[in-house]
């Protein structure tokens, strides 16, 4: 009984309640306490480290330019481009809960969370972005619950994320390349290759944890209005370029598939399905967990299998440990987290409000977060499991961040850390 007090007060004291920041409410119908209709005035009107919380209905997009939490209720949607620019160093910035259609983070200093997110581009929005996600220039963007597809028929095939100098974390997330457009009747041109899950470029370091990663499919050409015979190619879920690196976690429920190819009326002129993961001779990627798929030629006559992955990689030997939590990110209630991990090793939970990247000497995740509180969750027993949880206090507001992070130590004593958690309350 006094160990559980003791561990009660701890956590009390990691979630005493923060100074306040300035809370604007925007609802597209108006009325009383609703400061804007509008979430470009309210952002015009807001500054660093404010709370924009925003109601259901439907919005015009916006940019934000300074680091500020904007968290929607259910039915929120955001019916154009929304973008993040040029944030400086402090403080984070923070989308949650939101419907968008297509996301661009840009040359941003400071932390950047995307939370509980829906990108969901209509096939007439993509235009010319390169991705439905684009992150480009930035140091520390953390994807957690984000679901990213087409909604109608496909467009010319894009990647579901993009990634060019940048740090991304993918967590829980489930991203899925745009398959490759079909000529026919109505578009009587070139069948397209689909687009990848996501593409690690040059300089970008993309870590993808218990998610699941799906390239889209190649366009048909069988009808006699194509200009050409030729049926699109299927692309992998990942894509690493020379230059980049990926570190992939997970458990066998998470998948990396590729995209089956586009058919024709011949082989010779069918495209070609896609690997899992495709990695360049000059980049690199640990991988463990995670179920690898390549999709497979439609008639096997027509072509032989193909390998789940191409590239070198360096396989974790035993698997990267994960985490992952389940409760409603509300006043009042309770967040269990888990770490999963070699039987035998001890487990522990870091708990905190701040992000960072701190690089551990042999060790191969960053320290991504600042410990206020560190949990011994004991030794993982044979189910390679271990659970803490952690009461949310009711004097919480939306908008406040607690972010958590595992780590394991082997019996021979090395060390090894988790993805994070940003977890924003609503």
């Amino acid at each position: 009984m006094l160990a559980n007090s003791i561990q009660r007060l701890r956590v009390a004291f990691v979630l005493a309640p923060l100074a306040s920041a300035s809370t604007w409410i925007v609802d597209d119908d108006g009325g009383i306490g609703v400061h804007f209709t509008s979430i470009t005035a309210a952002v015009a009107a807001a500054g660093p480290g404010d709370v924009i919380l925003v109601r259901a209905g439907s919005y015009t997009g916006f940019t934000l330019t300074y680091g500020a939490s904007i968290v929607g209720d259910p039915g929120a949607l955001i019916t154009s481009a929304v973008t993040l620019s040029g944030l400086p160093a402090a403080p984070r910035a923070t989308l949650a809960g939101l419907e968008l259609r297509t996301l661009r983070i840009e040359s941003c200093s400071t932390a950047v969370t995307i939370e509980d997110v829906l990108v969901a581009p209509l096939d007439t929005q993509l235009g010319t972005a390169p991705a439905m996600i684009n992150v480009d220039q930035c140091t520390d963007v953390r994807l957690r619950a984000v679901d990213a597809r087409i909604v109608g028929t496909s467009t010319n095939g894009r990647p579901a994320l993009r990634a060019t100098q940048s740090r991304v974390e993918i967590v829980g997330c489930t991203l899925d390349g745009v398959d490759g457009k079909t000529c026919d009747w109505y578009y009587a041109g070139w069948a397209q290759p689909g687009g990848e899950g996501v593409v690690v470029r040059t300089s970008a370091d993309v870590h993808v944890a218990r998610s699941s990663l799906s390239g889209g499919y190649g366009g048909d050409a069988q009808a006699v209005e194509c200009q050409s015979n030729h049926a699109g190619d299927g692309k992998p879920g990942l894509r690493i370029d020379a230059g980049g690196s990926a570190l992939v976690s997970g458990i066998a429920t998470d998948s990396i598939a590729g995209g089956a190819q586009g058919l024709s009326n011949s082989c010779y002129y069918d495209g070609h399905p896609a690997s899992g993961i495709v990695v360049d001779p000059a980049a690199t990627l640990r991988i463990s967990g995670a179920t690898v798929t390549a999709a497979q030629y439609v008639y096997p006559s027509c072509g032989g299998p193909v390998p789940p992955i191409v590239g070198t990689i360096t396989q974790a030997v035993p698997d990267d440990p994960t985490l992952s939590f389940i409760g409603a990110q509300l006043p009042g209630q309770t967040l269990t987290f888990t770490v999963t991990g070699a039987p035998g090793d001890t487990a522990a939970l870091l708990v905190g409000r701040k992000l960072t990247v701190v690089d551990v000497v042999n060790v191969v995740e960053d320290q991504l977060l600042l410990p206020l509180r560190t949990f011994d969750l004991g030794t993982l027993p044979a189910s390679g499991t271990a659970s803490f949880s952690i009461p949310v206090p009711a004097s919480w507001v939306a908008g406040q961040l607690l972010v958590a992070q595992g780590r394991t130590t082997s019996p021979l004593g090395a060390i090894s850390l988790t993805h994070s958690l940003p977890i924003t309350i609503r």
